[in-house]
């Protein structure tokens, strides 16, 4: 089985744990990548879809754990902008479609609460609209709060580990393989994960830039109702996104795996 688990930079804390988990069954290749600072929304900073169309190719993962939204959530939420909700059900709607067979399972890792109150609260807007997306679309979510911000609730440590920085939004190494053994259990539950015959670990993957700050990009991007639009000092372009049968209806993906 192949596995890829990505996302901005808090799937750093917990990917490659996961991978390594996920390789000592002897039958799974994963592969992990984290593109600090890194959405949906401004893809001349980072594109997602360029990306997601890349690993698809190279690895055609089973399994695809993806984790986004704190970069976004300032970004698409902030000031309630007409429609953007539905702008950025549309940026999901595109990055699933790179996952077009239907064996493929996407399972999106919601992220944690935050300190800061107005990061946390618009977040916490982009979970629920990932959410609802997986919901709608038959995808599943996990939610890293069950195990990282109990009630939703910022804290920096949990029965003696520190499992948050001190900057209030990324996770430790330690809350990163509390969030790794959660996620493993979880898919335990559903995959058989034992190496019976004791067969040799499949070392994890790193992706080819994983972890490195892509340059930043002075475009913006600017959700409206129905579409997206991404606008620069010197032009304006329009884009809009359909989402494909065959990526989304698959009735042995289960709806969540939150607690």
């Amino acid at each position: 089985m192949r596995v890829y688990i990505g996302g901005d930079s808090l799937a750093s804390s917990f990917g490659s744990q996961l991978a390594t988990n996920f390789g000592k069954t002897g039958k799974i290749s994963a592969v992990w990548d984290s593109r600090p600072s890194s959405g949906l929304i401004n893809t001349k900073f980072f594109d997602w879809n360029k990306q997601a169309k890349s690993i698809n190719t190279k690895y055609n993962p089973e399994l695809i754990f993806f984790i986004i939204g704190t970069n976004d959530a300032n970004t698409a939420v902030k000031g309630n902008p007409k429609g953007y909700a539905q702008a950025y059900k549309d940026k999901l709607i595109s990055f699933v479609n790179n996952f077009p067979a239907e064996d493929q399972k996407i399972y999106f890792v919601l992220a944690p609460s935050m300190r800061d109150k107005t990061l946390n609260a618009n977040l916490q807007k982009i979970n629920t609209m990932i959410k609802d997306f997986a919901a709608e679309y038959g995808f599943a979510t996990i939610s890293s709060a069950n195990v990282l911000s109990p009630a939703n609730v910022f804290t920096l440590s949990i029965y003696g580990s520190t499992v948050r920085t001190d900057d209030g939004v990324h996770i430790t190494a330690e809350g990163g393989k509390i969030l790794s053994d959660y996620i493993y259990k979880q898919i335990g539950e559903l995959i058989d994960l034992t190496n019976i015959n004791n067969v040799p670990a499949i070392a994890a993957i790193k992706a080819a830039g994983c972890c490195v700050t892509p340059k930043t990009s002075t475009t913006n991007t600017v959700p409206t109702k129905g579409k997206t639009t991404t606008s620069s000092s010197n032009s304006t372009t329009t884009t809009t996104t359909e989402l494909t049968t065959s990526s989304t209806t698959s009735s042995s993906t289960p709806t969540s795996l939150e607690d």
